[in-house]
């Protein structure tokens, strides 16, 4: 993980996921973001959502 910038919506960050096949690829990401999730969940971190 590699982050780039803290900004007025929270903090951007790059994710270097390895797979062995190109076919398990969106399954990992679907994976990886429900657990991003569930962590901001479970500390009680609300998304910011943007308003036009």
């Amino acid at each position: 993980m590699r982050y780039k910038e803290l900004g007025e919506y929270g903090i951007a960050f790059d994710v270097v996921l390895r797979i062995k096949n190109v076919v398990d690829e969106g399954i990992l990401k679907h994976q990886f973001i429900k657990a991003i999730y569930q962590a901001y969940q479970e500390a009680e971190i609300n998304l910011l959502e943007r308003t036009p």
